[in-house]
């Protein structure tokens, strides 16, 4: 299945190898014409909760963060907007990594968030963390900083996206060997539809 149902909410399923292209894979037919593409991120509350089956923030504050977009719901929206159009540059800036306005959108979200950034203690050591200024922005700041640190560090040329129709999701293929975003899922349908091919050449010969 491609999803995942949490607390009876159903997110899309963490296939990609790094949350930041896991971010890119909350919409569904990057391969297909809009009107055919299904977005995951419905709604704030379906954000919030993906940023933390993401682990991206904590259940507390994702708990918070979904209060607060109750009570400022056109605030909610405009969030919602930003993260779409953070998701639509992040899967360009991956996909085709000349694309200089993209990286520039990726960017400026990535420095948003680090104007919201604080290193706390971590063992023994220290880690990043969104300080709640973010406030209701934090989801997408979380997602910014995941993506930027994904752009600088991965090798954007084991990144591949999957054929399946209605999918385009994107997946990391260190091996060189992976085709599909899931085997048992698009790999299978695939695999299903050619043998009905064969089947219909067959009798038509």
């Amino acid at each position: 299945m491609y999803w995942v149902e949490i607390e009876g909410v159903r997110l899309p399923r963490r296939i990609a190898g790094d949350v930041a292209l896991d971010f890119c894979n909350t919409l569904a037919g990057w391969n297909e014409s809009p009107r055919n593409r299904r977005d995951w991120l419905d709604d704030y509350d379906r954000m919030a909760r993906w940023a933390e089956y993401g682990g991206l923030v904590t259940a507390e504050d994702g708990a918070r963060l979904r209060r607060m977009a109750k009570r400022r719901r056109a605030d909610a929206e405009a969030a919602l907007q930003r993260a779409r159009r953070l998701r639509e540059s992040l899967q360009r800036a991956v996909t085709e990594p000349s694309d200089v306005h993209a990286l520039r959108v990726v960017s400026t979200f990535a420095r948003e968030a680090a104007s919201h950034g604080v290193l706390v203690p971590d063992g023994d050591g220290a880690r990043w963390q969104l300080r709640r200024s973010a406030g209701i922005a934090q989801p997408v700041l979380a997602v910014a900083r995941a993506a930027e640190s994904f752009l600088v560090d991965a090798n954007l040329a084991e990144v591949k996206a999957c054929p399946g129709a209605g999918c385009g999701w994107l997946f990391v293929d260190s091996s060189g060997r992976r085709r599909w975003c899931s085997m048992a899922d698009c790999g299978n349908r695939a695999k299903v539809a050619a043998f009905a091919a064969r089947n219909r050449r067959a009798r038509l010969s």
